[in-house]
Protein backbone atom coordinates (compact mmCIF):
# COMPACT_ATOMS: atom_id res chain seq x y z
CA UNK A 1 0.00 0.00 0.00
CA UNK A 2 1.90 3.59 -1.27
CA UNK A 3 0.69 6.47 0.85
CA UNK A 4 0.52 9.65 -0.64
CA UNK A 5 2.18 12.63 0.91
CA UNK A 6 -0.06 15.57 2.57
CA UNK A 7 -0.37 18.24 0.30
CA UNK A 8 0.22 21.65 1.82
CA UNK A 9 -0.94 24.54 0.21
CA UNK A 10 1.48 27.35 1.08
CA UNK A 11 0.44 30.49 3.12
CA UNK A 12 -0.51 33.67 1.05
CA UNK A 13 2.71 35.65 0.94
CA UNK A 14 5.29 33.30 2.56
CA UNK A 15 8.01 32.50 0.06
CA UNK A 16 9.01 28.43 -0.58
CA UNK A 17 12.42 27.37 1.41
CA UNK A 18 13.88 27.81 4.69
CA UNK A 19 13.53 30.88 6.69
CA UNK A 20 16.51 32.68 6.54
CA UNK A 21 18.88 34.35 9.66
CA UNK A 22 19.56 37.56 7.95
CA UNK A 23 18.53 40.14 10.19
CA UNK A 24 19.48 43.96 9.47
CA UNK A 25 22.22 43.57 12.15
CA UNK A 26 23.99 41.19 10.02
CA UNK A 27 24.85 43.90 8.29
CA UNK A 28 26.95 45.48 10.78
CA UNK A 29 28.16 42.33 12.30
CA UNK A 30 29.69 41.48 8.96
CA UNK A 31 31.36 44.75 8.74
CA UNK A 32 33.52 44.30 12.22
CA UNK A 33 34.17 40.85 11.26
CA UNK A 34 35.57 41.89 7.99
CA UNK A 35 37.82 44.56 9.89
CA UNK A 36 39.04 42.08 11.72
CA UNK A 37 40.69 40.34 8.28
CA UNK A 38 37.98 37.34 8.78
CA UNK A 39 37.11 35.59 4.82
CA UNK A 40 34.11 34.60 3.95
CA UNK A 41 34.49 31.13 5.36
CA UNK A 42 35.60 32.57 8.52
CA UNK A 43 32.34 35.07 8.92
CA UNK A 44 30.25 32.17 7.78
CA UNK A 45 31.32 30.14 10.74
CA UNK A 46 30.62 33.10 12.90
CA UNK A 47 27.46 34.05 11.55
CA UNK A 48 25.97 30.39 12.14
CA UNK A 49 25.88 29.88 8.39
CA UNK A 50 27.66 28.15 5.39
CA UNK A 51 30.34 29.75 3.11
CA UNK A 52 27.53 29.50 0.02
CA UNK A 53 24.84 31.39 2.19
CA UNK A 54 27.68 34.44 2.84
CA UNK A 55 28.16 33.76 -1.33
CA UNK A 56 24.48 34.19 -1.79
CA UNK A 57 24.01 37.16 0.25
CA UNK A 58 26.78 38.89 -1.12
CA UNK A 59 25.39 38.49 -4.13
CA UNK A 60 21.41 39.39 -3.70
CA UNK A 61 22.00 41.64 -0.49
CA UNK A 62 23.51 44.95 -1.54
CA UNK A 63 24.08 46.26 1.71
CA UNK A 64 25.75 42.86 3.40
CA UNK A 65 28.07 42.97 0.31
CA UNK A 66 29.46 46.64 0.76
CA UNK A 67 29.61 45.56 4.76
CA UNK A 68 31.97 42.88 3.74
CA UNK A 69 33.80 44.73 1.20
CA UNK A 70 34.12 48.15 3.44
CA UNK A 71 35.13 46.20 6.41
CA UNK A 72 38.18 44.14 4.17
CA UNK A 73 39.43 47.59 2.25
CA UNK A 74 39.97 49.68 5.87
CA UNK A 75 42.05 46.81 7.37
CA UNK A 76 43.81 46.22 4.00
CA UNK A 77 44.43 50.01 4.52
CA UNK A 78 45.49 49.76 7.77
CA UNK A 79 47.95 46.72 7.42
CA UNK A 80 49.30 48.76 4.69
CA UNK A 81 49.85 51.51 6.08
CA UNK A 82 51.42 49.73 9.44
CA UNK A 83 53.93 47.70 6.70
CA UNK A 84 54.76 51.32 4.67
CA UNK A 85 55.63 53.03 8.26
CA UNK A 86 57.97 50.06 9.30
CA UNK A 87 59.73 50.30 6.01
CA UNK A 88 60.34 53.50 5.86
CA UNK A 89 60.38 53.98 10.07
CA UNK A 90 58.42 56.02 12.14
CA UNK A 91 57.98 58.33 15.24
CA UNK A 92 55.15 58.15 18.25
CA UNK A 93 54.92 60.02 21.28
CA UNK A 94 55.23 57.86 24.76
CA UNK A 95 55.84 58.02 28.12
CA UNK A 96 58.23 57.13 30.09
CA UNK A 97 57.00 55.99 33.60
CA UNK A 98 59.68 55.46 36.50
CA UNK A 99 59.45 55.49 40.27
CA UNK A 100 61.58 57.09 42.39
CA UNK A 101 61.91 55.96 45.97
CA UNK A 102 62.53 58.53 48.28
CA UNK A 103 64.70 56.93 51.77
CA UNK A 104 63.82 60.29 54.19
CA UNK A 105 60.20 59.85 54.04
CA UNK A 106 59.81 56.12 52.96
CA UNK A 107 57.57 57.20 50.22
CA UNK A 108 57.31 56.56 46.35
CA UNK A 109 57.44 58.56 43.81
CA UNK A 110 55.62 58.00 40.20
CA UNK A 111 57.42 60.08 37.42
CA UNK A 112 56.06 60.67 34.03
CA UNK A 113 58.23 61.96 31.14
CA UNK A 114 56.63 62.79 27.60
CA UNK A 115 59.25 61.06 25.33
CA UNK A 116 59.02 60.57 21.25
CA UNK A 117 59.86 57.17 20.30
CA UNK A 118 61.65 56.22 17.20
CA UNK A 119 62.12 53.19 15.08
CA UNK A 120 64.38 52.83 12.38
CA UNK A 121 63.24 51.66 8.98
CA UNK A 122 63.11 48.14 8.41
CA UNK A 123 64.94 46.65 5.38
CA UNK A 124 62.97 42.94 5.36
CA UNK A 125 59.30 45.34 5.22
CA UNK A 126 60.94 47.84 2.68
CA UNK A 127 61.78 44.67 0.51
CA UNK A 128 58.82 42.73 0.90
CA UNK A 129 56.79 46.32 -0.13
CA UNK A 130 59.08 47.53 -3.19
CA UNK A 131 59.19 43.84 -4.00
CA UNK A 132 54.41 44.23 -4.48
CA UNK A 133 54.69 47.43 -5.53
CA UNK A 134 57.39 47.61 -7.99
CA UNK A 135 57.99 44.03 -9.82
CA UNK A 136 59.73 45.04 -12.41
CA UNK A 137 62.38 46.64 -10.62
CA UNK A 138 62.42 44.78 -7.42
CA UNK A 139 61.89 41.04 -7.89
CA UNK A 140 63.77 37.52 -5.71
CA UNK A 141 64.01 36.10 -9.50
CA UNK A 142 66.66 36.50 -12.44
CA UNK A 143 66.00 36.35 -15.62
CA UNK A 144 68.90 34.94 -17.68
CA UNK A 145 68.57 35.03 -21.82
CA UNK A 146 70.93 33.22 -23.62
CA UNK A 147 72.22 33.56 -27.30
CA UNK A 148 74.65 31.62 -29.53
CA UNK A 149 74.88 27.79 -30.26
CA UNK A 150 75.39 25.26 -28.00
CA UNK A 151 77.51 22.68 -28.54
CA UNK A 152 77.51 19.60 -26.96
CA UNK A 153 80.86 17.70 -26.25
CA UNK A 154 80.75 14.82 -23.98
CA UNK A 155 82.86 11.48 -24.22
CA UNK A 156 80.19 9.23 -23.31
CA UNK A 157 77.79 10.39 -26.40
CA UNK A 158 77.73 9.20 -29.27
CA UNK A 159 77.28 11.29 -32.23
CA UNK A 160 76.18 8.50 -34.47
CA UNK A 161 73.19 7.45 -33.06
CA UNK A 162 71.94 5.34 -35.60
CA UNK A 163 73.40 2.13 -34.16
CA UNK A 164 71.79 2.31 -30.96
CA UNK A 165 68.33 0.13 -30.45
CA UNK A 166 64.76 2.08 -29.62
CA UNK A 167 65.22 1.22 -25.96
CA UNK A 168 68.75 3.18 -25.59
CA UNK A 169 67.19 6.08 -28.05
CA UNK A 170 64.63 6.57 -25.61
CA UNK A 171 66.65 6.75 -22.38
CA UNK A 172 69.19 9.08 -24.09
CA UNK A 173 66.13 11.03 -24.62
CA UNK A 174 64.69 11.11 -20.96
CA UNK A 175 68.39 11.98 -19.87
CA UNK A 176 67.97 15.66 -19.76
CA UNK A 177 66.08 16.39 -22.89
CA UNK A 178 69.21 15.21 -24.75
CA UNK A 179 66.64 14.68 -28.05
CA UNK A 180 66.13 18.60 -28.13
CA UNK A 181 70.24 19.22 -27.70
CA UNK A 182 71.26 16.92 -30.62
CA UNK A 183 67.90 17.70 -33.45
CA UNK A 184 66.93 13.91 -32.93
CA UNK A 185 63.30 13.95 -35.08
CA UNK A 186 60.82 11.83 -33.77
CA UNK A 187 60.20 8.66 -35.68
CA UNK A 188 56.66 9.03 -37.85
CA UNK A 189 54.04 6.05 -36.87
CA UNK A 190 51.91 5.32 -39.62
Amino acid sequence: MVRKAKETKPVRGSKPGRKTVFKEETNERAYRLSLLGLNDQQIGIALGVSVQTIENWKRTKREFRLAIQRGKLEADSKVANALYEKACGYSHPDTHITSVFDKRTGTTEIIKTPITKHYPPDTQAAIFWLTNRQRDHWQYTTKMEHSGKVKLEHADIPTDLSDLTDDELNALKKMVGIDKLLNIKQPQMQ
